[in-house]
């Protein structure tokens, strides 16, 4: 079995049979549970590779027709100032790499192996459980972001019946939308899909009416705001800086989980591998950027953050039915992003079962979204969350990216990844050493705003502030110089071993 499994083209040949075999063995070492959604074991089986390339794409398509992705795009004209068409134009440009991002990472789901396993071949078996222990707290705050911003949708929901509504409505909003959510989660992972499936339908029509207002309202001739606009220089660090948080700090973050669900496509050809690529790119592609230019424009419009209170100033008869669509959405993502936090934590050895997981998530979950929805300015803390994740993201996927596409080239050992053959080392220094470059030099050139964590520690360059007109470009130049240490350090001194057909290992 072990020479079977050694390699993806060896591993083709195997009948469901073995690969049962191969599965068992796996799930045995790691405990895990038989094949659902949140298991960290590899899916091997023909099987259970039954999803189709519009599955796939509406899974990318429903998770972000949501109140999230039109939030994200306000702040280009809140926060980043820009004028109506320099804000779509940026919005295209940072989604189209994001979702490149994204294609990429899904087509790794040929494998079977969820997202998390392909660090370890970049960091070692311990070495692996420091990104994806990062990897946690990214789904953390994207699921305390949908539950803030489904709170605030609900809250403006119950306004409109109850003006005096305050605080003590807010802490009982989030209660129950955190106990809802850990019901759904707890049970079966077809409800969410389909309370996503569905609500994304209805969100697509009343997204087509929403649209026309905003092409019919929207000031195109407006200017941007006074400190964009000063001058050229100003205005090109905005569009930069609002190309890389909403476009790569939205879709591109969705990265560390394309493998996950892609892997329950049939990709063993290679032709089919293509086209989850492609599907994988249109799917994000297209919602992200509609969902963020409709929220870019009409903050434009009303001067304000707020999905909900769009909503409510647009069309106020349609108010109560649109808001209700956008908090069904909303709440489906909030579910898989909890599932999608069991296949982290299971990868990072931590033995707990699927239910026991959910709850421990949810509770750190609901303090970190009270504590937001009562204490903070959403737009500035969401604006501060996607630049750090672009600190960490972008490095991360763009070795992932090049271990899999130009080292390996897709062939990773089954049984290796799981540590059952041991062919890479405990801590691999240069897949660290260079995550940790690429973590500097992002962070020198990164600004989330004026803010300090917890008082203390600032989520800011002071070069960017000082230089650059507080622009944020850590994605461009942490890329650049994680993709250059890379290959010095890997990929050129394992051109060799690739020759001589060997497996990579330390």
């Amino acid at each position: 079995m072990r020479q079977m499994a050694d390699t993806v083209l060896d591993f083709e040949k195997l009948s469901d049979a073995d690969r049962a075999k191969i599965e068992d063995r796996i799930r045995e070492t790691l405990g895990d549970d038989p094949v659902e959604y949140q298991a960290v074991a590899p899916v091997l089986q023909q099987k259970f590779k039954k999803m189709s390339y519009w599955d796939l794409a509406m899974i990318w398509f429903g998770a972000n027709i949501i109140i999230a992705t039109w939030a994200v795009g306000a702040l280009a004209t809140t926060v980043f100032g820009l004028d109506p068409v320099g804000a779509i134009i940026s919005i295209a440009i940072g989604n189209l790499m994001g979702s490149l991002m994204l294609a990429a990472t899904s087509a790794m789901g040929r494998n079977g192996n969820p997202q998390p396993m392909f660090s370890i071949p970049i960091f070692g078996y311990k070495g692996a459980k420091i990104p994806n222990f990062l990897l946690c707290f990214t789904t953390l705050g994207w699921t305390t972001a949908n539950t803030v911003l489904s709170s605030l949708a609900i809250f403006a929901l119950i306004k409109i019946f109850a003006p005096s509504a305050g605080s003590v409505v807010k802490v009982m909003i989030v209660l129950a939308i955190t106990a809802v959510c850990v019901l759904v989660a707890s049970n079966k992972f077809i409800v969410a899909r389909n309370v996503e499936k569905y609500a994304a339908y209805l969100m697509m029509a009343f997204l087509v009416v929403l649209s026309y207002f905003c092409i019919k309202d929207t000031n195109w001739a407006g200017a941007a705001s006074e400190f964009t606009g000063q001058n050229s220089f100003s205005y090109i660090m905005m569009f930069l800086s609002a190309a890389g948080a909403i476009g790569i700090g939205y879709i591109g973050t969705w990265s560390p989980y394309g493998a996950d669900y892609a892997r329950y496509v049939n990709m063993e050809k290679w032709d089919r591998q293509k086209k989850v690529f492609w599907w994988s790119l249109a799917g994000g592609f297209a919602v992200s950027t509609w969902m963020e230019c409709v929220g870019a424009l009409f903050a434009y419009m009303y001067k304000t953050f707020d999905p909900a209170l769009h909503v409510v100033k647009t069309i106020p008869s349609f108010a109560i039915p649109a808001l209700i669509i956008m908090i069904a959405g909303a709440l489906a993502t909030v579910v898989l992003n909890y599932l999608s936090v069991g296949v982290q934590l299971k990868a990072l050895g931590v033995k707990v079962g699927r239910r026991a997981c959910t709850w421990i998530v949810s509770i750190i979950v609901f303090i970190l979204a009270l504590y937001s929805v009562l204490f903070t300015d959403i737009s500035h803390t969401y604006h501060a969350f996607l630049v750090a994740l672009l600190i960490w993201v972008v490095p991360w996927v763009v070795m992932q990216i090049m271990d899999y596409y130009i080292i390996t080239k897709g062939n990773y050992s089954v049984l290796a990844l799981y540590g059952i053959e041991k062919i890479y080392p405990d801590y691999d220094w240069r897949g660290l050493g260079t995550l940790i470059a690429g973590f500097i030099f992002s962070g020198a050139f990164a600004y989330a705003g004026n803010m300090k964590l917890f008082g203390v520690i600032p989520l800011y360059s002071p070069i960017m502030e000082k230089y650059f007109y507080c622009g944020d470009i850590s994605y461009f130049v942490g890329g650049v110089v994680t993709f250059i240490l890379y290959w010095f350090l890997k990929v050129k001194p394992n051109n060799e071993m690739l020759k001589d057909n060997m497996p990579v290992g330390g």
